[in-house]
């Protein structure tokens, strides 16, 4: 066997507070809008956390409340989660995972590439598309971390996005949530060593 002793950092690329842009889709929305390169002018800004709840269920987890804009009009909702990436740390990433609270359904891409869909058709999707069956609201207590390292290749230096077609089971549903959050492990040289065997 031979062990490896390195250092690693955690950084939060999109954290819980960090601001998205989302578009309500009352017009269109251009086909390209899950590219890392396209110019989001017209939609709007929020902190993470969007939809709504007539209940009050997912108040805690709602920072950008959208149920006049939504609720009786629209099953889609478009977020772009912009970050950035220094050049060294592009080509450097060792882990890199997502945390995706949807109710119900979503289909999230890295600059432009589809990585992970939940509860969406299988089919290619439209403004009109809908969430497949309900969320299970419980896993939201903890909700599971989806690995992305094998996408670390989609990455660059500079600006980078991460986008979710969030769907709801039907417009006019009693709640709506999309939240998410990326982190990514990096190697330092200047941290408490962590080990690696490789055989």
């Amino acid at each position: 066997d031979l062990t490896i002793r390195y250092q690693v950092s955690t950084q939060s690329l999109i954290g819980a507070d960090s601001t998205a842009h989302f578009w309500i889709p009352n017009e269109p929305v251009n086909a390209d809008w899950q590219q890392v390169d396209f110019n989001a002018i017209g939609w709007q800004q929020g902190l993470n956390g969007m939809g709504y709840d007539t209940f009050g269920t997912f108040d805690p987890d709602i920072q950008t409340n959208l149920q006049a804009q939504l609720q009786g009009r629209h099953s889609s909702l478009y977020i772009r989660y912009p970050f950035h990436l220094q050049p060294n740390q592009a080509t450097s990433i060792e882990k890199l995972t997502l945390t995706l609270i949807a109710d119900d359904g979503y289909v999230a891409y890295l600059n432009g590439r589809e990585i992970t869909r939940q509860n969406a058709p299988l089919t290619q999707i439209n403004a009109n598309s809908t969430a497949v069956q309900a969320a299970d609201e419980d896993s939201f207590v903890k909700p599971p971390t989806i690995k992305l390292t094998e996408y670390t290749n989609l990455l660059q230096a500079g600006s980078n996005v991460l986008s979710v077609h969030g769907l709801n089971q039907r417009a006019t549903s009693t709640d709506f949530l999309i939240k998410a959050t990326l982190t990514a492990t990096f190697p330092l040289s200047d941290s408490p060593p962590s080990t690696k065997t490789f055989q």
